[in-house]
């Protein structure tokens, strides 16, 4: 027999109207009272049965209960419109604005959410828990008896948390007695009691257990938790074996108009003997829209201890040695049309063999600086921009023994430019610029004079951009650049170099193919006289030219690009003769985007050297991909070739071999990374939940770095293999 199509239709409960339909879905309005509406409800089903005298109906067949409060399906439900009492049996699905339960039977209380739930399964992402059976107690309040959670989205879960007797708080907390962890099927650890929060976690906790040449078996440990909400603090510590240990604090503070660092690390070295720590804190606020603060202190207690790294690519950080304290302050003011600013900075030197203290090296009270933008005239159509600058700063002393004397620097300085265009395709740019400088010491004598002089120098020059064909630019340019004679405007004749600093012409040729296809081509040729302590330094005319260069970048094919550039040199120096031989080569082939999960890239640099010396061959390889679904691999390899003849390269010396092995383990992750430099060999192990990565990514996160190697707090292994979240699958069957 064919169904009949269905058909809405309206029902008032009695004793007002009543209508009762078979097979068809309709509206059933829950009343209390006479005809007094209190709260709407949406049934629907196949089969309805309504009793106007007790205020029970009967849905059956993709039975549907819906009001403002939460959604109610199952196979057979029956509702209480006067308790707002339902009953719910097969394929139960509870939706309120807690989250989703579904179950094998239920009940349940749209007036009070509450209710009860046999054979449950709950979802509060990314968490899964389950139950045999479950009481809502409130809203997002349940009461678990024989049940557990995970994160796991697996049926069943590869780990799971269970419990006779627990409590959730949805999005809140998980609170659990007598409860044991469950590895697959195998019980792992029992405790009393346990608790966990379900919100996104707050702090962040990594332990790297690992090994380095240096510091034996090490375990590096950061802490970070937000004590604030626009603050976010790390504590670290580090076990070395053989160093000790070592101990710092890292607070990162943001506001709309302030935000800083503060990074310290203390260790007492037990290889050296000695106390090191260092003192980084770099802060800005701006106080009006217009004048901001920038200041800066950066400590070492000595020229070998380094907390500051450098990203050299691929992630792979190298540290740079500073020594002694230096702290810099100032303030800028940006007017309508230039920057005022205003600094003052101080730099102590630390050196062991010369001096058993820091002492200072340069200090600068005040440096002034005026900086224009180009500015146009009504009456005066050139673009003009000025620049003033005023310095008070100690001549830099590299022993203590050196006087700390102050030299005096004012200079003001005026660039005139105006691009002419002659046609769509010829643009003539005329430059001209004069600087006067004046100092209350005379440097370029062997002792100081207390008589103030000044220095002047002009820069001239042009450039004609001139586009040859559609796809083929040039550029001819020309600059000048000469000192004046003191407190004239006559070349300086008696200095080395005649008082011409820059006389030269360059040629550009740019080509464009395609849209990421680009040939550059250029040189350059000198005018200069020669020197009066080389009179036979352009002896040969090619001593002139500039070494001739040519970049190439080619797009093969999508996703694969071709990086090529040469620098020839047409003049040995040392020979003193015309050569035609490559001075640099270097490319690089790249398959992939550097910022996406696969990459490849082959690149090489050879440097050639005088005559005696082998030339310099460095090939780097950088390559991150997924060698199985599960598994990831990121690194970075560079060896520098030395030749046995000529370029006979057959010994390869290792600079750089860093990998980071990463390891989907389904609602787990483990990172593994292997680091061999010169002279430091180092390997981390770092495992947790996908749960818990997720939650360590907010705007305080940053790299925090040891002193002795590479320490990453997140290396962004959430995005290479996401957290998941549990999909809504059938609740567990009842026990027989």
């Amino acid at each position: 027999m064919k169904k009949k199509a269905p058909v809405a239709s309206p029902l008032i409960p009695a004793p007002c109207f009543f209508r009762f339909l078979t097979f068809t879905p309709f509206f059933l309005l829950i009343a209390s009272g006479f005809c007094e509406t209190v709260q709407t409800s949406t049934a629907t089903g196949q089969t309805i049965q309504y009793d106007g005298l007790t205020g029970i109906a009967i849905v059956q067949g993709n039975a549907k209960v819906q009001n403002s409060t939460g959604t109610l399906t199952a196979d057979k439900i029956t509702v209480d419109s006067f308790s707002k009492q339902g009953e719910a049996q097969g394929n139960v699905t509870l939706i309120d604005s807690s989250g989703t339960l579904k179950g094998s039977s239920a009940t349940y209380n749209w007036q009070t959410s509450t209710g009860a739930v046999t054979n449950a399964m709950g979802i509060s992402p990314p968490w899964r828990f389950t139950a045999n059976r479950l009481n809502a107690v409130g809203p997002g309040v349940y009461q678990l008896y024989d049940g557990g959670f995970t994160s796991c989205d697996e049926n069943p879960p590869h780990y799971e948390m269970r419990s006779q007797r627990a409590q959730i708080v949805v999005g809140k907390r998980a609170t659990m007695y007598d409860s044991r962890f469950v590895l697959g099927d195998t019980p792992t650890f029992w405790t009393p009691y346990y608790t966990r929060t379900l919100k996104p976690r707050k702090y962040s906790l990594l332990i790297e257990p690992g090994q380095s040449a240096r510091d034996g078996t090490t375990v590096r440990t950061i802490f970070g938790y937000p004590f604030s909400d626009n603050t976010y603090t790390k504590i670290k510590w580090d076990y070395l074996q053989n160093t000790g240990d070592g101990i710092g604090i890292e607070h990162h503070y943001g506001l709309p108009n302030v935000n800083g660092d503060l990074d310290t690390y203390y260790i007492r070295d037990l290889l050296t003997g000695t106390r090191r720590e260092s003192i980084f804190w770099n802060h800005y606020q701006k106080f009006t829209p217009r004048l901001t603060l920038h200041s800066r202190v950066d400590y070492k207690s000595d020229q070998d201890f380094s907390n500051d790294f450098r990203d050299t690519g691929n992630q792979v950080p190298i540290e740079n040695q500073v020594s002694g304290l230096l702290s810099e302050s100032g303030f800028s003011y940006q007017l309508p049309k230039a920057t005022l600013q205003a600094d003052i900075n101080r730099h102590d030197r630390f050196d062991n063999t010369l001096s058993s203290h820091a002492f200072i090296s340069q200090l600068t009270l005040p440096s002034l600086s005026l900086n224009t933008i180009p500015l146009i005239w009504k009456k005066f159509p050139v673009y003009t921009s000025f620049t003033g600058t005023f310095l008070n700063q100690t001549i830099e002393r590299t022993t203590p023994d050196q006087s700390l004397a102050y030299q005096r620097t004012a200079a003001l300085g005026a660039q005139l430019k105006k691009d002419i265009r002659f046609n769509r395709a010829t643009t003539l740019t005329p430059r001209l610029g004069y600087t006067e400088t004046w100092q209350n010491r005379d440097l370029s004598s062997t002792t100081f004079s207390a008589d103030p002089f000044f220095a002047g120098r002009y820069s001239t020059g042009l450039d004609l951009r001139r586009r040859l064909t559609r796809s083929l630019d040039s550029t001819f340019s020309y600059n000048r650049v000469a000192r004046l004679k003191r407190n004239g405007f006559n070349s300086d004749s008696v200095a080395d170099d005649h008082g011409i600093e820059t006389n030269s012409v360059s040629l550009t040729l740019y080509r464009s193919i395609g849209r990421n296809t680009r040939v550059t081509v250029g040189s350059g040729y000198d005018f200069r006289q020669a020197p009066f302590s080389n009179p036979d330094q352009y002896k040969h005319v090619s001593a002139r030219v500039s070494p001739p260069f040519l970049d190439l970048q080619y797009e093969v094919m999508r996703d694969v690009t071709l990086y090529f550039r040469e620098t020839y040199s047409v003049f040995d120096q040392f020979s003193q003769n015309s050569i035609r031989y490559p001075l640099n080569t270097s490319g690089e082939i790249q398959f992939g985007n550097g910022i996406d999960p696969t990459f490849f890239s082959q690149g090489f640099s050879f440097t050639k050297t005088p005559p005696g010396q082998d030339a310099s061959l460095l090939l780097t390889n950088k390559f991150k991909f997924y060698l199985t679904p599960r598994w990831y691999i990121d690194a970075f390899i560079s060896y520098n070739a030395v030749p046995t003849n000529r370029i006979d390269y057959r010994r390869f010396l290792p600079v750089e071999k860093t990998i980071s092995v990463v390891r989907d383990l389904h609602c787990w992750l483990l990172r593994m990374t292997f680091s061999d430099r010169p002279g430091r060999r180092e390997a981390y192990f770092y495992v947790d939940l996908k749960a818990n990565l997720s939650a360590q990514n907010n705007i305080f996160t940053s790299n925090g770095l040891s002193m002795y190697g590479d320490r990453t707090m997140e290396k962004g292994e959430g995005q290479i293999f996401p957290q998941t979240v549990p999909p809504p699958v059938a609740p567990p069957p009842p026990p027989k």
